[in-house]
């Protein structure tokens, strides 16, 4: 019984060439036939920037009985797993995302104990984008500032549409808001740095800015400038 049009009420019942010729009816079975259950793929976060955690989970409904294929790049391809592509159940991880983890992704759920596959997945396309990079300026940047004076922290972070913007004082995060500035009354020594935050979850949204380094002489301050380390 395969077929969607089989599907009904079954009995059954025995014959011999001897008396009695038939036995009893059996009671009845109601059968169904139904399509195959179909698959939906989900990506999160999507575009992701290089170094997150990527997430696709696949599902066939309510059945815990389901394993899972996970093809790339086309329907015959089936990714290899690694030490950053892994898989747990319904979901298949990439960690440490590179430009290399882009590309169409499907799935498929398989009963491998009845030989019975669902529809696969439609594609989801995977993007792996670089953090957009984030520039920290002083507000005046004059030579000398002195003691009791205000300046401004800028930063400036291309695309930061739905950001918070946080700045730190030697890696300690001192204020984070969705205003790209910051005023510093009196100026106030320190190593200064800011990122911007995805605003609905925190996560890092772009790279750490250049670090500016304020130092308190007396009644002035000297402004100096570091380079970010590269990474």
């Amino acid at each position: 019984i395969f077929l969607s049009d089989q599907a009904g009420q079954y009995q059954c019942e025995g014959t011999r060439t001897r008396r009695p010729q038939k036995s009893y009816l059996s009671s009845s079975l109601h059968i169904s036939v139904t399509a195959l259950p179909e698959t939906t793929l989900t990506v999160n976060p999507n575009p992701a920037y290089t170094g997150e955690t990527v997430t696709l989970t696949c599902s066939v409904g309510s059945d815990s009985d389901w394993s899972y294929t996970w093809y790339k790049d086309n329907t015959k391809k089936v990714v290899t797993l690694s030490g950053r592509h892994t898989t747990t159940g319904a979901t298949f991880t990439i960690s440490r995302a590179a430009e290399s983890d882009q590309g169409l992704y499907w799935c498929q759920g398989e009963i491998q104990s009845r030989s019975i596959s669902s529809i696969i997945s439609d594609p989801v396309t995977i993007t792996v984008i670089d953090r957009p990079v984030a520039v920290l300026t002083l507000q005046p940047n004059w030579p000398q500032i002195f003691s009791g004076e205000t300046v401004t922290l800028r930063c400036d972070i291309q695309g930061g549409k739905g950001i918070e913007y946080a700045f730190y004082n030697s890696g300690k995060s001192f204020y984070s808001k969705t205003e790209p500035e910051y005023r510093i009354s009196p100026a106030k020594n320190g190593l200064y740095t800011c990122e911007g935050l995805q605003k609905i979850n925190g996560l890092k949204h772009s790279e750490t800015s250049n670090a500016i380094q304020l130092t308190v002489l007396g009644k002035s301050v000297f402004m100096g400038l570091q380079e970010k380390e590269t990474e």
